[in-house]
Formats: structure tokens, sequence, C-alpha cells
């Protein structure tokens, strides 16, 4: 029973690199006006259907600087089979377009260290794993992230030296792996174009050393590097388990719009979904590093809802947050219930550093 959840959000990742939701495309315009894109037809491909929803959509308000509503809006239309002037497999195409955008830009904004060693996790990535292992045993705690990126599978990989548990295979049971839960999707899951399962990369260092010799840093990174993983991973990534012939994965990795629609992902990430309700279920402490619980997402609340309706084990239950608004905290307080109401701290210090410093000192 893992005792220890760690919730990770998008501000996790931010330090290492990685825009927040609202300044996403921001980060993705810029990377398209540098020429620093792998598909610039992608990029193209969304950019121009901004600029007819902005048209379009001028009776409403859609913030289309955020890439949550953005996304939430091609679902929307890929239901309702309009979305500004494109219908049928115009929508389908402007869906697996901002996926490529949202792979490219996380790929183009995360840098990690190089040494005489390889590829090494973001910094403070390498420093909470490290602090985990000193502290917990494996099946002492599980991670639940919100984050596409994988710089939390690079720490724990190069942790453990091992393949991470994802939870994509509902056997009840859990193995002596790190586990990991990606309620999202990953930028590293491709599926096979044969039996249609999510084929993980795992990052073993051959296959890092792969990726980085396929990787060109651009010259003011000293030392450090971009994980140009696309590239690499449906070149030579393939599924192994169509009886035994390695069969080529899609171009298109699982990737869930942080929105209210996730119905179409249903079949993909029960077993995913299922574990993180175990997870929170069985949980004694609980952590959250950089998840702002946004109103868009209703999905974690539900969740959390449902998996902790029994659970009173519960002893801490802290958030930490940067937001000093209050709005941030008065959405967390108005989720938890009156059970761990006296068990909930919001700390705004910081991220990894100051929950690295209090895991340090605390009995668990």
């Amino acid at each position: 029973m893992a005792e220890n959840v760690f919730i990770l959000g998008a501000g996790a990742s931010k330090k290492a690199g990685a825009p927040l939701m609202g300044n996403f495309l921001d980060k993705s315009a810029e990377l398209m006006r540098f020429n620093e894109v792998g598909t610039p037809d992608a990029f193209e491909e969304i950019f121009d259907l901004l600029a007819d929803l902005r048209l379009v959509y001028a009776n409403s308000h859609l913030d289309l600087r955020n890439i949550e509503s953005v996304f939430g809006a091609i679902e929307m239309g890929n239901i309702l089979d309009s979305l500004a002037y494109k219908s049928g497999e115009e929508i389908t195409t402007a869906r697996n377009a901002l996926i490529t955008v949202i792979v490219q830009t996380l790929e183009r904004s995360i840098s990690y260290p190089v040494d005489s060693h390889g590829i090494r996790a973001p910094e403070e990535y390498a420093a909470f794993v490290s602090a985990l292992r000193s502290l917990l045993p494996w099946d002492k705690f599980s991670i639940i992230t919100f984050n596409y990126d994988i710089a939390i599978d690079l720490a724990l990989s190069q942790e453990w030296n091992q393949d991470i548990d994802y939870g994509l295979v509902d056997d009840g049971q859990r193995n002596d792996r790190a586990t990991l839960l990606k309620l999202h999707g990953s930028v590293s899951w491709p599926s096979c174009q044969e039996c249609n399962r999510i084929v993980p990369y795992y990052f073993t260092p051959e296959n890092v050393t792969r990726v980085l010799q396929a990787t060109t840093s651009p010259a003011y990174l000293k030392n450090r590097t971009y994980l140009l993983l696309s590239s690499e991973l449906y070149t030579t990534h393939k599924c192994q388990a169509n009886q035994g012939v390695n069969t080529s994965v899609s171009g298109t990795p699982l990737i869930v719009p942080p929105t209210w629609n996730k119905k179409e992902y249903h079949g993909a990430l029960t077993a995913v979904w299922r574990r993180a309700a175990k997870e929170l279920a069985d949980a004694r402490n609980i952590f959250v590093i950089g998840y702002s619980l946004p109103e868009s997402d209703a999905f974690f609340r539900y969740l959390f809802a449902l998996s902790t309706f029994n659970n009173s084990n519960i002893e801490k239950f802290w958030v930490y947050n940067p937001d000093r608004s209050g709005d941030v905290e008065r959405r967390y307080r108005a989720l938890v219930g009156s059970g761990i109401a006296t068990r909930f701290e919001y700390k705004t210090e910081g991220y990894f550093s100051n929950a690295i410093s209090d895991l340090k000192q605390l009995d668990i």
C-alpha cells in the first residue's frame, strides 16, 4: 500500500522550462516565429484556427491564449462536427496538429543538464526523486501527474534504473517498480498501429543515449540539451505484443485534454485512472505540488471525492503553490470535506524545494 501520494501539476515543471497552460501558446508562437519547430505546418494550422475562432466567436468569450480552452473547443467541435469553418476530418486534423504543437513546445522548452554520464533529469526533479528514494521504499509512495512531459519519468528511471510502473495494465497488483500514473497521457505514449495498445517509451540509459545522439542543442545552451523524443520515438520504437512481431507505433501520442471531456479516452486510460483511485483511497499523506486545481478540470474533483470517501486515514493534505491571491487556496478548501479540513495546509513558499525540505523533516 502506497501510504504517500504525490500529485504533480504544470507548476512542477515550470522551473525546468515548461510553460504553464496560460502562456503555453505564447511559447509555441515564439518557437514558430524563430523557426525552431520540427513541423511548422502543424503550428500554422493551429494559429490559423485561432484567428478563425476569434472572428467566429465574437459573441462569446473563449480564452484563446489558454491551451486548455483551445483543447476544449476542439473537443466540443469534434462532438458537434463544427469548429469555426471546419468540419469532419478537418477537425481531426486540427486536433492532431494541436497535439503536435503540445509535444514540440514541451520538447523545445524543457532543457536537460548534460554531464560526463550523459543526459540527466532536470535538477529539481532529480532532487525530488533522490529525496523520495532516501526516505521511502518504492512500495510506500506513488506519483500522480497531470503533466505530459517526461522530466519525472527520466528522474525515476535514473534513480531506480528500471522500468516505471505506469499502471497501464489493470492487474490489481503493485510490482517492484516506482509507480507513476499520468492521468492525461504522455508525449512518450504512442499506440500500436495494429493492436492499439499504448506502448510507453522506457527511459533506459541506452534509449536516452539514442535520443541524445539524435538531438541538436542550440548553441546558447551550455551543458544542457533539449530531448527531442518525438523525432526518435516514431522511427525506432516498436510494439512487440503483436505475436512477437515488431509493429510500428502511431505518430500521435496519447494526449488527453485537461478539460471536461475525457470519454473518448476511457478505454485507453481506465486502468491508469482506477489505479490512481486506489492509491488515493489508501493514502495516509497527500502532497500536491504545482497543481492549481483549475475550474475547467472537474475530473480530478470527482476522482478525489469518489476515491477518498471511505479513507479515514488521511493525516496530511498539503498543497504547494506560490499563488497568493487566495484563488487556488479557496478552490482546494472547497474540495476538502470536513473530515480532513484540519489536515489541510496550503503552502505558498514554493514547489519542489520546500516540499523536499518538509519531507526530510517528516516521519513518513
